[in-house]
C-alpha cells in the first residue's frame, strides 16, 4: 500500500501521467477523471489513469500499446509516443482498456519500495 511505505520510479513518470491526464482532460467534458495506483509484491506498480469520455480511438491504443507508426497508421500527436517512451525507458510497459465508457491506461513499472524521502531535521543544533 502507498501510504505504508514509499515508491521510487523515474522523475519523468510524472511527465507521462500528467500527459495522460491532459490528454483526458481535453475530451471529458463534465465527465470525471481518476488516477490509481497499486503496488504488488512482486516490485511493480501500476498506475491508472482512467476517465469516461468518449473512449481513445482505436489508432492511438494501437500507437501507444505496439510503439510502431506508419504513414497510414499513426497517431495524432507526440503525448502519447512521450507517454510510451517513457514508461519503455524505465522498464516498464503501457495498456489501454477501453471497456465500457471511457479509456482506462495502465503504466506498469518496476520500484524501489521502502525507501524513504529524507528530509533535513531542522530540530538538531
Amino acid at each position: 500500500d502507498l501510504q505504508d511505505g514509499s515508491v521510487e520510479v523515474p522523475r519523468t513518470v510524472g511527465n507521462a501521467v500528467e500527459e495522460l491526464l491532459v490528454n483526458a482532460a481535453n475530451v471529458t467534458d463534465e465527465g470525471s477523471l481518476e488516477v490509481v495506483s497499486t503496488t504488488s509484491g512482486d516490485g511493480w506498480i501500476n498506475i491508472e489513469v482512467c476517465d469516461d469520455g468518449p473512449g481513445l480511438p482505436d489508432i492511438e491504443t494501437e500507437v501507444i500499446e505496439g510503439g510502431e507508426e506508419t504513414p497510414l497508421v499513426h497517431g495524432q500527436g507526440l503525448g502519447l509516443w512521450m507517454v510510451r517512451m517513457i514508461i519503455i525507458q524505465a522498464g516498464g510497459s503501457v495498456s489501454v482498456d477501453k471497456s465500457g465508457e471511457g479509456t482506462s491506461i495502465c503504466l506498469r513499472l518496476p520500484i524501489n519500495v521502502g525507501k524513504p524521502i529524507s528530509t533535513p531535521d531542522l530540530t538538531a543544533e
